[in-house]
């Protein structure tokens, strides 16, 4: 039995899509001018709608990263006025002196390897250290972990001035820990194996779609909230001797002879 050739079927078929897509017709389709209307009106719609998108969703996450690095900063300023006011603090037990100007301290060089402060469980490199021989120095950065996988998003820098200790410490052998001093903690984005150079100026909260904690004309990375405070023991006459005295500095040293 021949087997009759397609042709005719594909034919009937091809006149049966004209005349269903003939113009009026109830199923008549897009033309091709049509079409490509279509698709650049589509094309100039998404082109105007995403960058605003993108810019919304790179200030929201710069927002959260701002947020979260004021609550690092605040916790701990909290906790290190809480040892002051409570008289329970060392030398050891609070930052590091830098100097006598708060605003003047330089920034951190590098990142303290042996320290994270996590809410997780994380080994023995915990912050603070439960009975440090000596305090955490000035210059060095302290890994934070603020979702307790161990793995730090940000680092801070803690610091404080030489402080105020009373006359009649003076002349002590050991003086005891300053009983007023000024306390500064930067924070910064932090990166597990990425090398910087840190900045002290904090950066600025301007609305943009780039990272603007980070300066390209040196790749120097900015702090997302720096804190200064001032730290006081309270109730006590000692203290009431550092207030006095920053009430009414000392008059600066006269210039040396010529």
């Amino acid at each position: 039995m021949a087997t009759r050739p397609p042709y005719p079927l594909m034919l009937r078929m091809l006149l049966r899509s004209s005349r269903s897509h003939r113009p009026g017709s109830p199923d008549s389709g897009l033309t091709l001018l049509e079409s490509l209307v279509a698709i650049v009106i589509v094309a100039v719609t998404l082109a105007t709608i995403t960058p605003p998108i993108f810019l919304a969703t790179a200030t929201r996450i710069q927002s959260r990263r701002a947020e979260q690095a004021n609550q690092i900063a605040q916790g701990e300023v909290d906790r290190i006025r809480t040892l002051v006011e409570r008289q329970d603090y060392t030398l050891n037990t609070i930052p590091a002196a830098a100097g006598t100007d708060i605003q003047a301290v330089g920034a951190p060089g590098g990142v303290n390897p042996s320290l994270l402060m996590s809410a997780g469980q994380c080994g023995n490199t915990r912050y603070p250290p439960t009975n440090p021989t000596a305090p955490v120095a000035a210059d060095q950065l302290i890994r934070v972990d603020v979702d307790g996988d161990c793995t730090p998003e940000y680092a801070m820098q803690v610091f404080r001035t030489q402080g105020c200790i009373p006359n009649e410490f003076a002349s002590s052998v050991t003086p005891p820990a300053p009983f007023a001093f000024d306390v500064g903690v930067r924070v910064y984005s932090y990166t597990p194996g990425q090398n910087r150079n840190y900045g002290t100026q904090r950066a600025s909260l301007k609305l943009t779609g780039g990272r603007n904690d980070l300066n390209l004309n040196d790749n120097r990375l900015n702090p997302l909230q720096t804190l200064y405070t001032r730290a006081v023991r309270p109730n006590s006459r000692s203290s009431m001797e550092c207030a006095t005295r920053d009430a009414n500095p000392a008059p600066p040293s006269p210039a040396p002879s010529p």
